[in-house]
């Protein structure tokens, strides 16, 4: 029997939202080459996607070629991103009501999605394959010495989620149900928790849209914090009222000081020289579907970021 070979370190990739070029620079730069097969580090190392491959972007089609092609090859781990989700949603027909997807999408997401819809133009097999690849997706991973999500480690919902994905169908339908704990704990892991804002205070996200909750830093304390700094990213104009912890409790679990380092994508955080790292929760996105850039961080077996650990494209 064959000895597996474990990988001589990671190389943990953000958000990449169909800019497949900028995907291939990245690749390149950590070292890279590419095969009959795929990507593939000479080196041994191997590569983690966190999620949100598609929409967005000008090349949706051929980064998910190339990260199914490396994943395929055992060269890269990767887990679902709420886009994904969402597209598996929107795409799988309700049992029932036959003509319903199980998800609807908003006119927001919806305008996200058209260019992954106009990646696979006379492609529908190609399309419905990599939807069922999304379905087998991990909806995190749990490393040892570190852990990847995409958006929140709440202890309790990665505890009640296990090891299913999204291929089981009950699972995938409950999900789609409001108010189950199924539908709670993928809001979480892949969305993010959110918090409701004091009354008359608002904040106005990227697409002109006037929001009253915000995301939240899921690893700090309420306990003397107040909303502008509480907010994930932090909104200048919000107010720096005193959050008095929801009544019945929190809907996530504060990641402790002590716990691995995990690593993040979803936020779409402003540009910056290195990545946002507080304490032991690191977000890798930079928002380069908005103009910023992608960006990866090498981290070796025991989880420790390395020496130029931070790479971007």
């Amino acid at each position: 029997m064959e000895k597996e070979v474990k990988p001589t370190g990671y190389d943990i990739i953000g958000d990449i939202h169909g800019h497949c070029d900028e995907l291939r620079s990245l690749l390149g730069k950590m070292g890279y080459e590419c095969d009959e097969t795929s990507y593939f580090h000479p080196g041994g190392r191997q590569a983690i996607f966190v999620g949100d491959l598609i929409d967005r972007g000008p090349k949706v089609r051929e980064t998910l070629e190339l990260v199914h092609a490396m994943h395929r090859a055992n060269r890269a781990l990767v887990i679902i991103g709420n886009h994904e989700y969402n597209a598996v949603g929107h795409c799988t027909m309700h049992h029932i009501e036959a003509d319903r997807p199980l998800r609807e999408m908003s006119n927001g997401s919806k305008k996200q999605f058209q260019p992954t819809v106009d990646s696979f133009i006379d492609r529908q097999d190609e399309w419905d394959q990599f939807i069922d690849w999304f379905k087998t997706l991990p909806l995190y991973l749990d490393m040892g010495p570190f852990r990847v999500v995409h958006a929140c480690w709440s202890q309790r919902h990665i505890d009640f989620i296990g090891d299913r994905n999204l291929d089981d169908y009950e699972f995938l339908q409950a999900t789609a149900t409001n108010a189950s704990p199924e539908y709670q704990a993928i809001e979480t892991v892949l969305k993010g928790p959110e918090l409701n804002l004091p009354d008359g205070a608002y904040l106005t996200d990227h697409n002109g849209i006037q929001r009253t909750n915000i995301r939240v830093k899921w690893w700090e304390k309420l306990e003397g914090i107040n909303y502008r700094t509480l907010c994930y990213p932090e909104v200048a104009t919000l107010p720096d009222t005193a959050v008095e912890p929801p009544v019945g409790g929190l809907s996530w679990d504060i990641y402790p000081a002590g716990a691995p380092p995990v690593y993040v994508g979803h936020y779409s955080l402003p540009p910056i020289d290195k990545p946002a790292s507080a304490g032991n929760v690191t977000c890798l996105d930079y928002s380069i579907g908005k103009g910023g850039y992608l960006c990866a961080v090498r981290v070796n077996p025991r989880g420790e970021t390395e020496t130029e650990g931070f790479v971007k494209a």
